[in-house]
């Protein structure tokens, strides 16, 4: 199956990542594991229809999650991968704050939450993946990663999802502010990185953009395909 980007099923999904994350940071709660988006985000959000529910899923199974995992960073032998699920199941809703959750947050907080469990509904994580040498050293989700930047660093938070609404919306001049927000927070925080994966990442330098596209193989590819 040939790749097909739908940029207004893009938007929604980044839109469902910027609100989990923007939800999980205000209310000061875990989300270890919560999921990017879910049916009922989709209602809420867009007021779509079932069908039109059932539509953006199958999209997301055929032309998404079936390309992951994806290479998004590499350098040092250390690979940074992102990988979408999609599945079909219960999750956890905080009907207080109005976030989907899972159940680490509900079971902490007790009834302070209002949780409730919402059946059988279409769920999307997102994983960042760390390898180095083919060994598997971190699995972590999206929002969890996503919730960490904002708190650490709200301006690059902010500066991220802007460069990548702006990307699906066919702005080839914010494709270096994706590179370098993405190269100077892996700068910024290389130490932590070198704990957890191992070897030492050495310091990537800002000024050339082919040098940090070579680091970014997902890029590359779609800059190749003309999709960005």
């Amino acid at each position: 199956m040939g790749l097909i980007i739908r940029r207004d099923y893009v938007k929604l999904i980044i839109k469902g990542i910027e609100r989990q994350t923007l939800l999980c940071t205000k209310h000061n709660l875990w989300c270890i594991d919560p999921p990017a988006l879910t049916s009922g985000m989709i209602r809420s959000m867009y007021k779509m229809s079932d069908h039109a529910i059932e539509n953006f899923w199958r999209y997301v199974e055929e032309y998404l999650v079936s390309k992951t995992p994806i290479e998004i960073f590499k350098i040092n032998g250390i690979k940074v991968l992102i990988t979408l699920q999609h599945m079909k199941t219960h999750v956890e809703f905080s009907k207080r704050y109005g976030i989907y959750l899972d159940e680490l947050d509900c079971y902490v907080c007790r009834g302070g939450l209002e949780c409730i469990k919402v059946p059988s509904t279409h769920v999307l994580k997102i994983y960042i993946i760390g390898i180095y040498n083919d060994e598997l050293r971190f699995k972590l989700n999206a929002i969890y990663v996503l919730k960490i930047l904002r708190k650490v660093e709200p301006k690059s938070f902010n500066e991220l999802m802007k460069a990548l609404r702006n990307i699906v919306d066919e702005s080839f001049l914010y494709l270096g502010n994706l590179l370098k927000v993405v190269t100077t927070t892996i700068n910024r925080h290389k130490g932590i990185l070198t704990e957890i994966l191992g070897p030492k990442i050495t310091r990537i330098g800002l000024n050339n953009s082919n040098k940090l596209m070579h680091h970014s193989p997902i890029l590359r590819k779609l800059l190749k395909l003309r999709i960005l």
